[in-house]
């Protein structure tokens, strides 16, 4: 299976302690307006979110960003293991992976992913 894009990149969210819908797509627009030199998908890991949050993303972002979603409690590398599975098995493999953490905002800083990848694959 050809692979369109060259990395993936896993935004990790975490419902257990409640849904930060808004947050998540404020962090999500932050990361779609960053400019790369390389063509990336973006895949938001969902463990226990509530499905009117998931929804949420989905209509704001449509085909923009996948959600991949666990509905089990787990550990974070867990999740991230299996969304990087799960989009493996449908896009094939991708040159590199990186986690990021719902918590992180990039806002104002488009050049964060590209010099992020830029550090690994030199």
């Amino acid at each position: 299976m050809k692979n369109d894009y060259d990395f993936l990149v896993v935004y990790n969210t975490c419902g257990i302690r409640g849904d930060r819908a808004d947050h998540y797509i404020h962090c999500l627009r932050t990361i779609l307006q960053s400019k790369t030199s390389f063509k990336y998908k973006l895949v938001m890991s969902s463990c226990l979110n509530h499905p009117v949050c998931r929804n949420r993303i989905k209509e704001t972002f449509e085909d923009l960003v996948e959600i991949v979603t666990i509905d089990t409690p787990v550990t974070v590398n867990i999740s991230y293991n299996k969304t990087c599975r799960d989009m493996i098995s449908k896009y094939g493999p991708f040159k590199g992976y990186l986690y990021l953490d719902s918590g992180l905002d990039f806002d104002g800083n488009t050049d964060a992913l590209d010099k992020a990848f830029n550090s690994f694959v030199d």
